[in-house]
Order: structure tokens, then C-alpha cells, then sequence
């Protein structure tokens, strides 16, 4: 127990002030006596907390094994090969969010997955965890989309309204931007009245600031149209150019957290999404 305020007692007969604990002094019991914890009571305390920490991982494990010396542990997919690779990876993700839903890439396997992207073949695998991992984390959303049919797109965001994961309220702006540009009217309006009836802040703040589809979309074109890099505007750029220097932000972006970066990275592959997709070549119009 620490004590907040100073204790002190007066004696029997009133008269005395003898001070018992200080502001920031931890009692606890020795045996019968009530007294100020020591060193040892400080080490015991701490040694217990680890303890604990370790019963609790340990609880978590559901196989153990006893493995010969030099052994070395490896993930492995669903199909037993090694996870050396993006496309090993995603089957990985896909093959655990089957058994639980809320299962998704974090943002360091998105950024991975994207700086190899040229050895995934999506037909065969698909993109439903990928956009669904990126909805939360976006800075490779919309390279995802640019692959992605409709429905697969649609059916993602709808998903996330079923999700328990702590990180979906930061989705509120990828849904609504992907539901203005690719949702029907009446999906548009099952979406917005999602949004507005979550228990997530973002996504209530999201339906209540929403202005209509044209208001929407003309915000997305500007956004596309006016963004530049060393003053040159990237809708200039060839589509191989823009691949390039998505590849450099991606690689800056592994090797150190940046929020500035990520917004980089959205901005440019949102970019060559509107460059090389149909729905961008029509908002661009």
C-alpha cells in the first residue's frame, strides 16, 4: 500500500507526534507487524510480476516441445512450406482469418508484401486480406484496389463492420472513400448507416461530416490532381515512375515508423490506382 499524505500518531495521551509514514512510503504486512517494505519486499514484488508475465504466455501455448540443441524454429503455412516468401505469407493470413476473422497483416507484412509485389501472382491467391489489412493501415490500399475487382472491394468494407479489432476505427476514411467510389447507392446507404450506428467514434464523426457522393469524389480527385513530389505533380508521372518512387518511400518506410512516410506512400500509390484502373481514369476525366 503507498501512502499519499503524511501519518501520524499523537499517543494515549494526546500529546505526542510521533511521524509513522511519509508521502510515498509503501507499507506492507511482516508477519503480524505492519511496516515499511524494504529492498527484499521490492525484489519479491518484482519477481512475482515476471512470474506472472511468464504464466500467462505460457497459458497461451497449446503444444510444447522439446527440441534438440541448435534446433531453430520456423513459420510455416498452412501447407507446411516455410513463410519465406509474400505469396506464403498471405496464404498464411488467409488460411487463420478463415478461423478467425479478425486475423490481419500488420503494417510492417503490408509494406514487405508491397516491396516484393512484383513476385505475387493476386489471381491466385486474391487480395480479400489485403485490403482488408490495409483498410486499417493504408499506405498500400489503394495498389491493392488498383488489383482488386468490385465486390471483392465491397465486400471487405463491409466486414470491418463485424470486426473486433482495436485498429478499425483508423478505417473510417478508407470506407467511405471506397464506398463513394465504388459502392451502388442502396450499398451506399446500408454503409453510411453502419458508420453512423457503430460504437466507434471515427466512424460516427465519418457518417455525420458526410456531404453526398459528388462533394466526396470531387475531394478524392483533388487530392490526386494536386499532390506532388519535388514540385512536380505526380498525375504527370509515368506509371513506372510512380512505381519507383513508391518502392523507395516503401523502403525508407521498413527500415524506420514514419506517419509522414505512410501518408507518402498512400498519396503515391492512390495515384497510380487513378493512373491505371478504370474508375481512376473515369474520376480523372
Amino acid at each position: 500500500m503507498a501512502m499519499s499524505r503524511i501519518g501520524t500518531w499523537s499517543g494515549f495521551d494526546g500529546a505526542q507526534h510521533t511521524p509513522l509514514f511519509l508521502p510515498g512510503d509503501i507499507l506492507t504486512r511482516h508477519s503480524t507487524k505492519t511496516e515499511k517494505a524494504n529492498s527484499e519486499d521490492l525484489r519479491r514484488w518484482i519477481e512475482s510480476a515476471k512470474q506472472s508475465e511468464r504464466d500467462k504466455i505460457t497459458e497461451r501455448l497449446t503444444t510444447y516441445v522439446n527440441l534438440p540443441e541448435g534446433t531453430t524454429l520456423q513459420a510455416i503455412s498452412p501447407s507446411g512450406l516455410p513463410i519465406d516468401s509474400p505469396m506464403r505469407l498471405i496464404e498464411s493470413a488467409q488460411y487463420r482469418r478463415e478461423r478467425d476473422p479478425d486475423h490481419l497483416l500488420s503494417g510492417e507484412d503490408l509494406i514487405w508484401i508491397f516491396r516484393q509485389r512484383a513476385s505475387l501472382d493476386l489471381e491466385e491467391i486474391g487480395t480479400d486480406v489485403l485490403i482488408a489489412s490495409a483498410l486499417r493501415r493504408s499506405a498500400t490500399l489503394f495498389w491493392w484496389v488498383a488489383e482488386s475487382h468490385r465486390q471483392t472491394i465491397l465486400d471487405q468494407v463491409m466486414a470491418t463492420f463485424d470486426a473486433s479489432d482495436r485498429d478499425k476505427s483508423d478505417a473510417a476514411a478508407s470506407i467511405i472513400e471506397l464506398a463513394a467510389l465504388f459502392a451502388s447507392d442502396d450499398e451506399l446507404d446500408r454503409i453510411l448507416e453502419l458508420l453512423e450506428n457503430s460504437r466507434y467514434a471515427h466512424f460516427i464523426e465519418t457518417a455525420q461530416s458526410w456531404q453526398g457522393r459528388d462533394p466526396e469524389l470531387q475531394e478524392i480527385r483533388n487530392r490526386i490532381v494536386s499532390s506532388t513530389h519535388e514540385n512536380i505533380n505526380l498525375v504527370d508521372m509515368s506509371i513506372s515512375d510512380l512505381e519507383s518512387l513508391a518502392s523507395s518511400v516503401a523502403e525508407y518506410l521498413s527500415e524506420q515508423s514514419s506517419a509522414a512516410l505512410s501518408r507518402k506512400l498512400g498519396t503515391i500509390t492512390r495515384v497510380v490506382w487513378a493512373k491505371k484502373s478504370d474508375r481512376g481514369n473515369e474520376l480523372l476525366a
